[in-house]
């Protein structure tokens, strides 16, 4: 299978930085733009890499804590918490590509429905709360 390197590359740095994008609006977590860059690029940089049969990277653990190291890369010390949303979202997004590719859509419309999803993406407000009194 050939893929062409750039465009894979640039590929998942969008598809990372949604990722990111879900976790934030999910968790109300800042993100800062050098941030959300720079764990991008560490993400896409090691989803390159492990395409590569020279180096052993693909593996679950290696895969699980390069999306841990993203997270704190990019969220800090609540990196933690924002790996399951993160995780949700990219699995949600794979699942899209692998579907828009079994219908011979182009990557580039893929990508364009998950960034659809994702900005339409509005997560519940903040409920107030409440005391249940059960009397017996």
């Amino acid at each position: 299978m050939a893929v062409l390197g750039e465009q894979y590359f640039l590929m998942m740095m969008h598809m990372h930085f949604l990722c990111l994008l879900a976790s934030k609006k999910a968790l109300h977590l800042p993100l800062r733009p050098g941030k959300a860059l720079l764990a991008c690029l560490f993400a896409s940089l090691y989803s390159l890499l492990s395409l590569t049969s020279a180096l052993p990277l693909q593996n679950a653990l290696l895969a699980l804590s390069s999306m841990v190291m993203t997270a704190v890369i990019a969220f800090g010390k609540n990196g933690f918490a924002a790996c399951l949303p993160m995780g949700i979202a990219g699995l949600c997004f794979a699942g899209i590509c692998h579907f828009c590719a079994g219908r011979s859509v182009p990557p580039l419309g893929s990508m364009g429905i998950c960034t659809l999803l994702c900005l339409m993406y509005r997560p519940g407000s903040q409920r107030e709360k409440t005391t249940l009194l059960i009397r017996y």
